[in-house]
Protein backbone atom coordinates (compact mmCIF):
# COMPACT_ATOMS: atom_id res chain seq x y z
CA UNK A 1 0.00 0.00 0.00
CA UNK A 2 2.82 2.39 0.83
CA UNK A 3 4.32 1.76 -2.60
CA UNK A 4 1.07 2.88 -4.27
CA UNK A 5 0.91 6.00 -2.10
CA UNK A 6 4.58 6.81 -2.77
CA UNK A 7 4.24 6.24 -6.51
CA UNK A 8 1.47 8.83 -6.76
CA UNK A 9 2.84 11.10 -4.01
CA UNK A 10 -0.24 10.53 -1.86
CA UNK A 11 1.50 9.96 1.48
CA UNK A 12 0.11 13.35 2.50
CA UNK A 13 -3.32 12.54 3.93
CA UNK A 14 -4.80 15.72 2.46
CA UNK A 15 -4.02 14.67 -1.12
CA UNK A 16 -5.46 11.20 -0.56
CA UNK A 17 -8.57 12.76 0.99
CA UNK A 18 -9.01 15.08 -2.00
CA UNK A 19 -8.72 12.16 -4.42
CA UNK A 20 -11.18 10.04 -2.44
CA UNK A 21 -13.67 12.91 -2.23
CA UNK A 22 -13.47 13.61 -5.97
CA UNK A 23 -13.97 9.91 -6.70
CA UNK A 24 -17.53 10.20 -5.37
CA UNK A 25 -18.44 13.31 -7.38
CA UNK A 26 -19.67 13.17 -10.94
CA UNK A 27 -18.31 15.93 -13.12
CA UNK A 28 -16.53 19.07 -12.05
CA UNK A 29 -16.35 20.75 -8.66
CA UNK A 30 -15.37 24.39 -8.34
CA UNK A 31 -12.20 25.20 -6.47
CA UNK A 32 -14.14 27.37 -4.02
CA UNK A 33 -16.68 24.60 -3.27
CA UNK A 34 -13.87 22.10 -2.71
CA UNK A 35 -11.95 24.56 -0.55
CA UNK A 36 -15.04 25.25 1.57
CA UNK A 37 -15.83 21.56 1.97
CA UNK A 38 -12.28 20.71 2.99
CA UNK A 39 -11.77 23.83 5.14
CA UNK A 40 -8.25 24.09 3.74
CA UNK A 41 -6.21 27.23 2.99
CA UNK A 42 -6.48 28.22 -0.68
CA UNK A 43 -2.73 28.19 -1.17
CA UNK A 44 -2.38 24.65 0.18
CA UNK A 45 -5.28 23.34 -1.87
CA UNK A 46 -3.95 24.98 -5.05
CA UNK A 47 -0.52 23.44 -4.48
CA UNK A 48 -1.99 19.97 -3.87
CA UNK A 49 -4.23 20.18 -6.95
CA UNK A 50 -1.35 21.28 -9.19
CA UNK A 51 0.82 18.39 -7.94
CA UNK A 52 -1.98 15.88 -8.46
CA UNK A 53 -2.67 17.31 -11.93
CA UNK A 54 0.99 16.74 -12.84
CA UNK A 55 0.63 13.10 -11.74
CA UNK A 56 -2.39 12.73 -14.05
CA UNK A 57 -4.77 12.05 -11.15
CA UNK A 58 -7.10 14.94 -11.81
CA UNK A 59 -8.01 17.67 -14.24
CA UNK A 60 -7.63 21.19 -12.85
CA UNK A 61 -8.40 24.14 -15.09
CA UNK A 62 -10.39 27.33 -15.54
CA UNK A 63 -13.84 27.03 -17.08
CA UNK A 64 -16.92 29.11 -17.73
CA UNK A 65 -19.63 28.27 -15.19
CA UNK A 66 -23.01 29.76 -14.29
CA UNK A 67 -21.10 32.00 -11.89
CA UNK A 68 -18.56 33.13 -14.49
CA UNK A 69 -15.02 31.90 -15.01
CA UNK A 70 -13.98 29.60 -12.17
CA UNK A 71 -11.27 27.07 -11.42
CA UNK A 72 -12.75 23.59 -11.62
CA UNK A 73 -11.45 20.14 -10.79
CA UNK A 74 -12.46 16.54 -11.47
CA UNK A 75 -10.87 13.15 -11.10
CA UNK A 76 -9.37 11.50 -14.19
CA UNK A 77 -9.61 7.85 -15.25
CA UNK A 78 -6.12 7.37 -13.87
CA UNK A 79 -7.20 8.90 -10.56
CA UNK A 80 -10.21 6.58 -10.45
CA UNK A 81 -7.94 3.59 -11.06
CA UNK A 82 -5.65 4.65 -8.21
CA UNK A 83 -8.63 4.92 -5.83
CA UNK A 84 -9.86 1.48 -6.87
CA UNK A 85 -6.39 -0.01 -6.37
CA UNK A 86 -6.16 1.69 -2.96
CA UNK A 87 -9.58 0.31 -1.96
CA UNK A 88 -8.52 -3.22 -2.95
CA UNK A 89 -5.38 -2.92 -0.82
CA UNK A 90 -7.39 -1.65 2.15
CA UNK A 91 -9.68 -4.69 1.91
CA UNK A 92 -6.65 -6.92 2.42
CA UNK A 93 -5.56 -5.19 5.65
CA UNK A 94 -6.19 -7.32 8.74
CA UNK A 95 -7.45 -5.37 11.75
Amino acid sequence: MLELLRRYKLLNGNKLGILLALYHVEGYVTFSDLQSALDMPKSSLHKFLEEMKEMGLLEYRRAITDLGVRAVVRITKRGQEVVKEYAELIKKVKF
